[in-house]
């Protein structure tokens, strides 16, 4: 880890109870640390990443059988969902970016004492000083990016079956962590199926992403909406087809106020979009994009796996789509609305488990996260982590 990871490692550990006390948490952090284990990560970051847990395994957790992350979100869509606890809960922690050195030199020219200032023969007038000309044109505007038409034509769908259709889970184990406080099983991930066009994490710079994942909205989606305005954030907003179509009035604000929309497919399969062949991946797919598309006239260009479990099929044949594929490096429980962490909980798990380059998970539709959003958004910001979002 460089010099300037570990100055921010120093300053978070330093300022721990003031981020505590302002996010409003009180004395949490001792039930925090006990809880959620801050005490063993904060020693952790203190010796610089020597008590991170050696010789473990982590080719476990990115095989067929690492079902380990908790169950994905949208409970509406997956009211049927008994399978596997899984998907949309994963790991967060912390980031450090390279702080900017450029403090402006104030050099003040000391003349010499033995020698008298010469007079000025003419005293100075407003003319002697040239202002700076004026542009003789306004600089010209960055075009916008042009965006990918997504579709589902000149796919070599024979290669496509072919590929490895073993099932994997983008969970995480937060005991294993490496020494930039990453997720292991993410950062495993990340070595075997990241891409241009696929991520789990995203860089290694004291930067969060925020992502809202849906399957339906309530009244607290609104309510993160308000906080994002409020703080002057932006975040990718992850629904399903269903979502699309039965909450217009959420969807468009999501887009008018500058925020990213993403699909997280249109049916959510309850056991992953692996059990789809590669047609039924792009027609599903496809009927997401069509409502967006129609609808409100936007194009996506970010997909998130439901429940976070995809194959290598899968994961190619949304890629060859024309999507950015985003994963996400924490979670918590917040997923089910009967069965949610205390706001306390969650502010202790999301400040534990911050990381470089983290991709950090909400559900749109919790009460939970509504609550304890502009807390973590302004202590996040009191250690040195900046928000940024994909466009």
């Amino acid at each position: 880890m460089g010099k300037n990871h570990w100055k921010m490692a120093a300053a978070w550990l330093l300022t721990g109870s003031l981020v505590f006390a302002a996010a409003g948490c009180g004395n949490a952090s001792d039930v925090a640390k006990k809880a959620i284990g801050l005490d063993s990560i904060e020693s952790r970051l203190a010796s610089k990443g020597e008590g991170t847990s050696k010789g473990e395994s982590v080719e476990s957790s990115v095989s067929e059988s690492t079902a380990s992350g908790t169950e994905s979100t949208d409970s509406k869509v997956d009211s049927s969902a008994s399978t596997a606890e899984s998907g949309d809960s994963k790991a967060e922690s912390t980031s450090s970016k390279d702080e900017s050195t450029s403090s402006t030199d104030e050099s003040t020219s000391s003349k010499d004492e033995s020698t008298p200032p010469a007079e000025e023969s003419t005293p100075p007038t407003e003319e002697s000083s040239t202002p700076p000309a004026e542009e003789s044109t306004p600089p010209e505007e960055q075009p916008a990016a042009e965006k990918t038409i997504i579709t589902g034509e000149g796919i070599d769908v024979a290669a496509l079956t072919a590929l490895d259709n073993t099932r994997y889970t983008a969970g995480y184990a937060p005991q294993f962590r490496d020494d930039l406080n990453r997720p292991q099983e993410t950062v495993k991930l990340q070595e075997m199926f990241g891409s241009e066009k696929s991520e789990f994490l995203h860089g290694e710079d004291n930067t969060i992403h925020l992502v809202f994942t849906a399957g339906y909205t309530n009244e607290s989606t609104n309510q993160i909406l308000n906080v994002l305005k409020e703080k002057g954030v932006k975040a990718t907003f992850f629904l399903t087809g269903y979502c699309m179509e039965d909450s217009p009035s959420i969807v468009q604000r999501i887009i008018d106020e500058g925020h990213t929309l993403g699909s997280h497919s249109y049916s959510h399969p309850t056991l992953g979009m692996q059990s789809y062949t590669v047609e039924q991946i792009i027609d599903d797919s496809m009927r997401a994009q069509n409502i967006v598309r129609d609808k409100y006239g936007y194009e996506m260009q970010y997909y998130s796996f439901p429940s976070g479990e995809f194959s290598q099929r899968a994961l190619e044949t949304i890629k060859a789509m024309g999507y950015h594929v985003i994963f996400d490096s924490f979670a918590y429980r917040d997923y089910d609305p009967a069965d949610e962490i205390t706001p306390d909980e969650a502010l202790a798990a999301l400040y534990a488990e911050m990381h470089v380059g983290e991709i950090c998970q909400m559900h749109a539709s919790s009460a939970t996260s509504a609550a304890v959003l502009a807390n973590f958004i302004d202590g996040a910001r009191q250690i040195g982590f900046q928000f940024e979002n994909y466009e």
